[in-house]
Order: C-alpha cells, then sequence, then structure tokens
C-alpha cells in the first residue's frame, strides 16, 4: 500500500477514534442540557466528520 494512503487511513482511524469519545464528552457536558435541543451523540459526530472532511456529507472527497 502506498504510504501515503496509509498515513491517510491511519489518520482517519485516529480521527474516528477521537470522533466518539468527543461526541461522548459534548453530550455529558454539563451545560449541554441548557441548549434549545439536546444534543446527540450521533449529530455530534456527523457534524466533527463535515468539518474534518470539509463538506456537507461528512465523507471522505479522495482529498483527505
Amino acid at each position: 500500500m502506498d504510504g501515503l494512503v496509509q498515513g491517510a487511513l491511519q489518520a482517519l482511524g485516529r480521527f474516528e477514534s477521537f470522533n466518539q469519545e468527543q461526541a461522548a464528552r459534548i453530550v455529558n457536558d454539563q451545560c449541554a442540557p441548557a441548549n434549545p435541543r439536546m444534543p446527540m451523540i450521533d449529530d455530534m459526530r456527523q457534524l466533527m466528520r463535515q468539518a474534518y472532511h470539509g463538506n456537507a456529507e461528512g465523507a471522505p472527497t479522495g482529498k483527505d
């Protein structure tokens, strides 16, 4: 496997692991209930994927 592709896959794996942990922290934050709508873990994970990949789908574009 090409080193660049392998590095990108490893980075994506680290991001997905971090994403799960961070989403749980967001939902469990003591201020979360003060929001107009309680955040859901899946919603937070999708928002972070969209930011990471830079697109509305939150999916790799081939440039990641």
